[in-house]
């Protein structure tokens, strides 16, 4: 089954912009609000929020932990190992390599 993004309402403020989207596959659908910025020409999204959750604000809280459990070289290198894994993983299942 096809997924469909359903675009909602929009709200524009000079530079920032909140756009409300559903993702539907089906029936069923997830709401998704999309905070953007304005880069020059062209807009970019800086966070989504779905079901209420900041996708922001929830890595800056897992940053914090990290950052709590050791030092900074400790947490970019956990970061760097984990990243590595991802990338792994996802050549693993066919995915091209990303840098």
């Amino acid at each position: 089954m096809r997924e469909r993004m359903l675009y909602g309402t929009e709200s524009v403020s000079r530079e920032r912009a909140t756009v409300s989207l559903t993702l539907a596959r089906g029936q069923e659908g997830v709401s998704i609000v999309a905070d953007m910025v304005r880069r020059g020409t062209s807009w970019r999204v800086y966070d989504l929020r779905l079901r209420g959750v900041s996708l922001v604000d929830n890595y800056r809280a897992q940053l914090d932990r990290l950052m709590r459990r050791g030092t900074y070289e400790e947490t970019t290198e956990r970061l760097q190992t984990k990243r590595e894994a991802l990338r792994l993983t996802a050549m693993a299942h066919g995915a091209a390599p990303q840098e």
